[in-house]
């Protein structure tokens, strides 16, 4: 039984190289083998299946109309939020020292500035607190200046202001994301005061 195995074994491996030397009537026994099952597989999916009806169901397409809804309602509700952000109003960096931010707020409240009650910078409250609630809303230094009119200041004059509001030592002011938030939030805190 181990000498058949092993004879087998070595016809099984002379099989490369009698083809290698018979490699003519390789090739065209192996194209004549490739073409037939191309054919088979050709005549299958083509000539068999294209016989074959397709078959229709008679009931029409049923939606459901709770998840329609649903669909319809997210579609919705994303038109919404894309037209809200078509509408806002974002703050351009390129704009340095723009002020209409500042005519914007005041212009709205002009048929009221006469009931107004004057504050010590000579504008009417009414102004003041549409441009204070926006000034609150600033996320950052470049944005609370920005919505005043004015360019951020340079990293020196920040550096007296830090010392001023008694955060520290105007030397140890380097304009690091951590203390420029905390010296908006000073600045915002004096606002409200």
């Amino acid at each position: 039984m181990n000498l058949n195995l092993a004879k087998f074994k070595i016809k099984i491996g002379n099989i490369p190289n009698v083809l290698a030397e018979r490699c003519f009537l390789s090739f065209w026994i192996m194209l004549f083998i490739a073409l037939t099952l191309g054919g088979v597989i050709f005549y299958q999916y083509i000539f068999v299946l294209g016989k074959i009806e397709t078959r229709l169901s008679k009931e029409s397409l049923n939606l459901k109309k709770e998840n329609y809804e649903k669909v319809l309602e997210s579609w919705q509700s994303r038109e919404k939020r894309f037209q809200e952000l078509d509408s806002k109003d974002y703050l351009n960096p390129f704009k340095l020292g723009d002020k209409h931010v500042i005519e914007e707020s005041t212009s709205t409240a002009t048929s009221t500035e006469s009931e107004a009650t004057s504050t010590e910078e000579g504008l009417p409250e009414e102004v003041i607190s549409p441009l204070v609630e926006k000034l609150m809303k600033a996320r950052n230094l470049h944005e609370f200046y920005y919505i005043q009119g004015r360019n951020i200041p340079l990293l020196s004059e920040r550096a007296v202001v830090w010392q001023e509001k008694g955060l520290g030592q105007k030397d140890l002011y380097f304009g690091t994301d951590y203390q420029n938030q905390l010296l908006l939030s000073v600045l915002k805190k004096e606002l409200t005061q």
